[in-house]
């Protein structure tokens, strides 16, 4: 069978918890196991059967297991252009006391041995920025179903909260400039806070140096921005209530995917730590403004594979 491969991993660590899209590692296509240098054309389609690429997804996890020393957990899913998925996980989601107190990892036959409770496809982990991109289609639904008095050229002061509004100049900014990143805010300085203290500091900056619509510049600030206008929009009390019925929908179940409003939720797998915050930082102090809307959504990888493949 012909295809490509789509590999999302999310890998918990340690003492932290990130997230990775298509890593790349090269392949020895006789024997399936990660041979740097041995396959050079990694964008052409391999034509291996499904049982093949099975070996291959573990080949690939047990190398990051066995070289990454951080690494104590990969869950996986793999979608195939015929609709077909393979959804693994390997490792650990929870260490024993004894590797937590000595920080030192065993192997046997390429595998860690060191798991109190073994990861599961069931596990959630926190997927960051992919959190905007359900933002992102929750607008879009709410504008193409008309449901409400919402264009996305309107102005973000028709459908901003007064509470919000209230802090300051948002003049020219339209709802589709917060989608495209092209609002020309200035960003947030990760510190906890909530929606008012973080949109202060970001108008306390001052504007970019071009105008609303000009210029791209990834900015998180717009997306808290649009969980705020969802929540006025749609009379919502919560946005992330709104976003968590629309993706629901959008898979056909209820999803894995969940939405916190506040605080450290009791789902993770990391606790302590944040993925990109540094050690000095705790994740419950980040997560009290990733709930935000731009950074707080949590599923497992299956259905991150089901909701992305059916977007338009």
């Amino acid at each position: 069978m012909k295809v490509k491969i789509l590999v999302i991993y999310l890998i918990t660590v340690i003492t932290l918890g990130v997230t990775g899209c298509g890593k790349d590692y090269e392949w020895d296509t006789n024997n399936i196991s990660p041979i740097a240098g041995t396959y050079e054309d990694r964008n052409r389609s391999l034509d291996l059967s499904l049982a093949a690429q099975e070996k291959l997804i573990e080949a690939l996890t047990q190398r990051v297991l066995f070289t990454n020393k951080d690494t104590v957990g990969i869950s996986i899913s793999v979608l195939y252009p015929d609709s077909t998925t393979i959804n693994k996980a390997y490792g650990c989601a929870e260490l024993k006391s004894e590797i937590l107190s000595t920080g030192i990892l065993t192997y046997e036959n390429g595998d860690k041995t060191n798991c109190a409770k073994p990861l599961t496809t069931e596990h959630r982990f926190k997927v960051g920025s992919l959190t905007k991109t359900t933002i992102g289609r929750t607008v879009l639904s709410i504008d193409n179903n008309n449901e409400y008095d919402f264009d996305l050229n309107d102005p973000i002061t028709q459908h901003l909260p007064e509470n919000i509004l209230a802090l300051g100049d948002f003049s020219g900014i339209t709802v589709a400039d917060l989608l495209h990143h092209t609002s020309g805010l200035n960003d947030i300085d990760f510190k906890p806070g909530t929606v008012e203290e973080i949109i202060t500091k970001v108008l306390n900056k001052g504007r970019l140096f071009y105008n609303p619509g000009q210029v791209y510049k990834y900015n998180n600030a717009g997306y808290i921005l649009l969980g705020q206008i969802i929540k006025s929009v749609t009379g919502s009390d919560h946005w992330q209530g709104e976003v968590q019925k629309r993706v629901d929908e959008s898979i056909g179940k209820n999803s894995s995917f969940i939405f916190p409003e506040s605080g450290n939720p009791d789902w993770l797998l990391t606790p302590d730590t944040a993925w990109f915050i540094g050690k000095e930082r705790t994740l419950l102090d980040s997560n009290q403004s990733l709930a935000i809307g731009y950074g707080s959504c949590g599923t497992h990888v299956g259905d991150v594979v089901s909701c992305y493949s059916g977007a338009d």
